[in-house]
């Protein structure tokens, strides 16, 4: 296994080709989906998955999300509503689903970069609930790549009567 320093570099070498940006800013958006994909084997060991499964219940909820806002958000407040978080493992693959009402400004990315951490065993899966105690972006990984973020739906209200497409990046 490659050592935990060198983690977020081996990281960012993900095959992803679209990079969700401002979604959230959306009108009449009242619920997303992303998809977020690590293929690096050294990221990806055995108990991986566990650790990261562990930190995720601390993201579900209303939250003030500034741990894992970018400086340049302009989003007016940071209280998001994360429905839920996941994360499977297909072999080397780690697939990670957030569904939320919306995001701030490189939140998945920040959150992401959270996520190696505690899933490499750099820092424990209770460093997720601390980091959103504190609200300080100082105190969080760095941002994760976009590589391998992709926009898997978006649902609107339904005064809108727009349908809803969601996709299976895996397709």
């Amino acid at each position: 296994m490659t050592s935990s320093a060198s983690l977020p570099r081996q990281a960012r070498r993900g095959h992803g080709r679209v990079t969700l940006q401002d979604v959230a800013a959306a009108a009449g958006v009242t619920s997303i989906t992303v998809s977020r994909f690590l293929r690096e084997p050294a990221v990806v060991a055995r108990d991986t998955a566990a650790r990261i499964e562990a930190a995720l219940p601390a993201l579900w909820g209303t939250h003030d999300f500034s741990a894992f806002r970018a400086a340049d958000c302009q989003a007016k407040s940071p209280i998001k509503t994360i429905h839920s978080a996941s994360v499977q493992q297909q072999g080397a693959l780690l697939r990670f689903d957030f569904h939320a009402n919306a995001f701030l400004h490189h939140m998945i990315r920040n959150i992401m970069g959270t996520l190696v951490y505690i899933g490499s065993g750099r820092q424990s899966s209770g460093w997720m609930r601390e980091l959103i105690a504190q609200k300080d972006r100082k105190l969080a990984a760095p941002t994760f790549s976009p590589a391998g973020l992709y926009l898997a739906g978006i649902e609107y209200d339904s005064r809108f009567a727009i349908p809803e497409t969601f996709v299976d990046p895996c397709l």
